[in-house]
């Protein structure tokens, strides 16, 4: 196996730290062996996520004690510049004091605060960082120890900032855990998050707020909460040894570099699952940062002394090696210049990586002893190297690239380091201290400054004293002079020319871009080395490449003109190469060979020979292009002729059109298009008119047919092949193109076609066909309803375009495409509002109509007959639990829909039929007979006083007896006298 030797695998892993450190005791002591495992362990490099550099807004923290006149002390605030012209004057103005120099420092004295500056100079240079307006952050002298210890979990050996709380998170290797510190009091708020086994770096997601901690000892990701601090994914397996990890703001994946299997994982942070498993790079990755100018992760391989770099767009890799130095343990990335500072370990320096190019431009920058860790200040530009071996950290100024501060002591063995943007200060895990401490960055300024360089735009033609203008790059001049001129630094830039009046611009056009690429008429590039013997050299405008004809080699060189270094050192043609000329109509180079009496034709495409030869005149020495009519002109110096060669079959249209002697040198003229010929041994020119020959192209074209399926009869689509648009409402849309691959497009107004988008190839006769099928696009029209009773409450249904949906719940869904359609609602035995209507269905938003119900009542009538039609005695039913009375002969209530039961109370002297039973209530009224009779000895008659029946002679019987007890106490009152 790969890792069979050197490595502990199974019962005992040998940590990390142990690992360098025994490494570093075996080079120092040239072999001795260690007799005791070394227990001290060392820190991690972890590659934050993107830091910011903003306005500050925390509070300033103001240090004492004061002195006793009660003034504040003030600190130095150092502006220090790069890049400017030897005695060019600058200036700073910092908190409304103005300050200006010819030297490279500015300094102000200032309390605690935060105060906004200003960066300027009066000429000579373009401000490249930061940005000419900003705020600097004073708390207490720079570059010194501001917080000494902070208490954390055992063996801290990373740091990571959440930027979303302002929070630290100090992961604790040996208990096994992250303690979080507030960075606006520099007090611990947890102290403990459980995560995994020997945890040894960590990384914050800005995406979703959450800190991903690698285990080595477990071999998975602990993922924690910032905005709870609590463990949401206790694992996530990756690799082997897990002890480094970086997030990639671009897609949002954190990348984990697995130390004993020589790989990355990639994790998408979105759904918290490995989207990658292994991306192979070198020997014992130990460390990983990101670079979001370019989207490229840089692995640090610690036992191969390299550099990986992954492109995270498609988590290939780019480049399989970057040289460094012995055992690089960390890496940060650089905002400021877009550079990836290396630490390594084992040589005790610094490695400086140019992200644009991928090189090395720094090959060692000398810190401390055993350096471990790195974090990037974007305020001042400045590096800090926690060096484990000297217990010390060393400041590196990014924009010079030297040694500022050679040592900042506070922790014995400082192995985790990382950068709060909102307080300025660095913060420093102490692997055998268990603590952390926090060094001030705050107070420097560095700014960096590129040289600008003059473009100038000149006029002919118009009158004089006429104005003209240009606008470069965003800014207007105007002048009434020949001449225009701008500075800018390195760049390209667009402009636009034009004027009041006079004159109509023929060339250029009125807009264009113009490159910057140092002072023009000097030479930028000095050397590039090509073959023997360099005579001829042609532009391909189409891969940007320069080809240079070596006759002394009997090669083609290829440049490339965006790095100015060769891509395809030869690519062999004739005897003596002398003149080359490219063909932009087929992309092709053709090289006139001098002793070999021919033209090779190259294909910049592919740069390789495609026509070996060519037959020309005798020594032919040059040619040249004619895009009017795409032939070539050779110049055939010993022949005194020029043979002209047809650039579409690459045969020879005209074998000879007679010239002077000794044809040396030939250009086209786009303006008269004429040849012009330099005839050296005559010593004149002659013009060779090519006007009239027109050179036509022609390839076969085949036909691309769409055919769709499913879309409604009559319905408009269209598909877009190559940029052409067409429209059809029948079954297919038809194209023809030249052989190649095209992206198309297909779209047809609320249906979904698939594929949607795609490409089709043609090659050849055979037709290229593609099926389309479509499906319509519907959206959710929702019917909610209020004063049902609640579920399961009665069935309701809607009834839309036709289709009838019902439920016992408070909604009614439907689908349909765009549109409006008519509906109605219905309940048995309840009313809606609104019961008909309309609705439109337009795109995606979800259509929601309320229906509000109110039940629907139906009259219950009970009418009697039988007792006196007039002032009868009042009688009562009672239905379903609700008593009501009348003296008249009906009785009336109102039900919704069901059964009911009803009772008819009795009065004296009557009976009545029915007195009691079931009515039912089914959508329209109901009524309900009862018939009062007479009881016997009674009736209707007005009977005894007047009174019906029996009552009248009951009130008789009364008013005798009340009659006759009056008179027995009125005996007993006189017994009782006498």
């Amino acid at each position: 196996m790969k890792h069979s030797e050197g490595r502990p695998s199974g019962l005992s892993r040998i940590s990390r730290p142990a690992r360098v450190k025994l490494v570093v005791m075996v080079v120092a002591l040239a072999g001795l062996m260690v007799a005791s495992p070394l227990l001290a362990g060392f820190g991690k490099t972890i590659q934050e996520a993107p830091l910011i550099s903003t306005s500050l807004t925390a509070s300033p923290r103001m240090t004492g004690p004061f002195p006793s006149s009660g003034v504040a002390p003030h600190y130095p605030v150092k502006f220090t510049e790069s890049g400017l012209a030897s005695g060019t004057s600058w200036w700073v103005t910092l908190n409304g004091t103005l300050r200006n120099s010819t030297s490279a420092s500015i300094t102000f004295s200032e309390p605690n605060g935060t105060y906004p500056y200003r960066i300027g100079t009066t000429s000579g240079g373009i401000l490249k960082s930061p940005n000419a307006t900003g705020t600097v952050r004073v708390a207490g002298a720079p570059n010194t120890v501001v917080v000494p210890s902070i208490g954390v979990g055992s063996t801290p050996y990373a740091i990571a900032y959440d930027a979303s709380n302002g929070y630290l998170y100090v992961v604790n290797e040996v208990s096994d855990n992250v303690t979080v510190i507030d960075g606006t009091n520099n007090s611990v708020v947890v102290p403990s998050i459980g995560v995994g086994s020997q945890p040894f770096a960590i990384a914050y997601d800005a995406s979703n707020g959450h800190l991903y901690v690698p285990n080595t000892g477990s071999d998975n990701v602990t993922v924690i909460d910032g905005t709870n601090n609590s463990v949401v994914v206790p694992s996530i397996g990756v690799g082997d040894f897990p002890d480094a990890i970086t997030y990639d703001a671009s897609n949002s994946y954190l990348y984990v570099a697995n130390d004993y299997t020589d790989n990355v994982t990639v994790i998408d942070g979105a759904n918290n699952s490995v989207v990658m498993p292994s991306i192979g790079v070198g020997s014992v990755p130990e460390a990983i940062a990101y670079d979001p100018s370019n989207g490229y992760l840089y692995v640090a391989n610690s036992g191969s002394n390299n550099v990986t770099v992954i492109d995270g767009a498609n988590n290939t890799v780019v480049v399989p090696s970057i040289r460094v130095g012995h055992l690089p343990e960390a890496i940060a990335y650089d905002p400021s210049n877009g550079y990836l500072y290396v630490v390594n370990t084992g040589s005790g320096n610094v490695t400086v990586i140019d992200g644009a190019s991928n090189t090395v431009v720094v090959p060692s920058i000398g810190v401390g002893f055993e350096p471990f860790a790195i974090a990037c200040d974007p305020l001042n530009g400045y590096l800090y190297v926690a060096n484990y071996g000297s217990g010390n950290v060393t400041v590196i100024d990014g924009v010079s690239n030297s040694v500022v501060v050679p040592s900042i002591g506070g922790d014995p063995t400082p192995s985790g380091i990382a950068y709060d943007p909102l307080n300025g200060y660095v913060y420093v895990g102490g692997g055998g201290a268990n603590n952390v401490t926090a060094i001030n960055g705050n107070g420097i300024v560095s700014t960096l400054w590129g040289p600008a360089y003059s473009v100038t735009f000149t006029e002919s033609g118009l009158a004089s004293g006429t104005r003209w203008s240009v606008t470069l790059n965003g800014t207007l001049h105007n002048s009434t002079t020949a001449s225009i001129t701008f500075s800018e630094p390195n760049g390209t830039y667009p402009y636009r020319i034009g004027t009041t009046s006079g004159g109509i611009l023929r060339s250029p056009n009125a807009t264009g871009t113009v490159r910057v690429a140092g002072a023009p008429n000097t030479v930028v590039v000095p050397s590039i080395g090509v073959g023997s013997g360099p005579t001829g050299i042609a532009y391909d405008a189409m891969n940007g490449y320069l080809y240079a004809a070596n006759s002394g080699s009997g090669n083609v060189t290829v440049i490339d003109g965006a790095s100015n270094s060769v891509v395809v050192p030869s690519i062999g043609v004739g005897s003596g190469p002398t003149g080359i000329a490219y063909d932009a109509t087929n992309g092709y180079l053709y090289v006139a060979n001098y002793a070999s009496g021919n033209v090779t034709v190259i294909n910049g495409a592919s740069n390789s020979v495609v026509v070996p030869s060519i037959g020309a005149g005798s020594y032919p020495a040059a040619v040249a292009y004619d895009p009017t009519n795409g032939y070539l002109y050779v110049a055939n110096s010993g022949s005194d002729n020029v043979t002209a060669i047809d650039g579409a079959s690459n045969t020879v249209a005209v074998p000879s059109i007679g010239v002077g002697f000794n044809p040396r040198a030939i250009a086209y003229d786009p303006t008269s298009g004429y040849l012009y010929v330099v005839n050296t041994g005559s010593g004149n020119l002659t013009a060779i008119s090519a006007n009239g020959f027109v050179s036509t192209v022609w390839s076969p074209m085949y036909s691309v047919t769409f055919t769709e399926s499913d879309l409604a009869y009559g319905t408009p689509w269209s598909v877009t092949l190559n940029g052409t648009l067409r429209n059809s409402a029948n079954a297919s849309i038809a194209f023809t193109e030249l052989n190649g691959t095209y992206n198309y497009s297909v779209n047809s107004p609320g249906w979904q076609p698939s594929p949607t988008t795609g490409s089709v190839k043609v090659s050849g006769a055979n037709p290229a066909a593609v099926s389309i099928q479509f499906t319509q696009v519907t959206y959710t029209v929702t019917f909610t309803e209020s004063g049902l009773p609640l579920t399961p409450g009665p069935e309701w249904n809607v009834t839309l375009n036709g289709v009838t949906h019902s439920s016992s719940t408070s909604t009614v869904t439907f689908t349909e495409p765009d549109g409006t359609y008519n509906y109605s609602v219905n309940s048995p035995g309840w009313q809606p509002s609104p019961t008909t209507g309309s609705v439109e269905v337009s795109g995606a938003n979800p259509t929601a109509l309320s229906i509000q119900f109110i039940e629907v009542t139906y009259t219950v009538a009970f009418t009697e007959s039988g007792l006196p039609s007039t002032t009868g005695p009042e009688w009562n039913v009672t239905l379903n639990g609700v008593t009501h009375s009348s003296s008249t002969s009906m009785i009336t209530f109102e039900e919704p829909n069901g059964t009911y039961r009803y009772s008819v109370e009795s009065i004296s002297g009557y009976t009545v039929t029915p007195a009691a039973g079931n009515l039912t209530v089914h959508g329209t009224p109901v009524s309900q007979a009862l018939v009062f009779s007479a009881t016997s000895g009674g009736g209707s008659s007005s009977g005894f006083l007047g009174l019906p029946g029996n009552t009248g002679y009951y009130l008789l019987g009364g008013i005798v007896a009340v009659v006759l007890v009056g008179v027995a106490v009125m005996l007993i009152l006189r017994v009782r006298h006498r």
